[in-house]
């Protein structure tokens, strides 16, 4: 399956939870440098957090960090 914004495969696209409980939901981005994917998710049918749209390199910040941690 590929992405709807980007195009790229949704595997390795990257989940991050916004606070304490992955149940608040999150922001998704896609792995490749330089993409500039970005959505929010949540379960269970509440609201998605509300963010502001992150710059390329915001979005490049938070996948070293991922990259960094494994």
């Amino acid at each position: 399956m590929h992405c709807i914004q980007c195009r790229h495969l949704m595997d390795p696209h990257i989940l991050f939870p916004v606070g304490e409980d992955p149940d608040d939901g999150g922001l998704v981005i896609c792995d490749h440098d330089d993409c500039e994917c970005f959505n929010v998710w949540s379960v269970d049918g509440r609201p998605p957090p509300r963010m502001q749209r992150p710059t390329v390199d915001d979005l490049n910040r938070l996948r070293a960090a991922t990259r960094r941690v494994g």
